[in-house]
């Protein structure tokens, strides 16, 4: 299956937002994304 193209590429309105909350944002927008949040050079999966 193919998915490029779709989905954002950016999501300037989450900048400044809460890492979880934004992950969270973009999992429940577009289902096929498996968020993940890096700080410094630890890696934190949700869900």
């Amino acid at each position: 299956m193919d998915f490029q193209g779709k989905g954002k590429s950016s999501r300037p309105e989450l900048v400044g937002v809460e890492g979880k909350v934004a992950a969270e944002t973009i999992e429940r927008e577009n289902p096929i994304v498996s968020a993940h949040i890096f700080i410094g050079r630890k890696h934190c999966v949700l869900g």
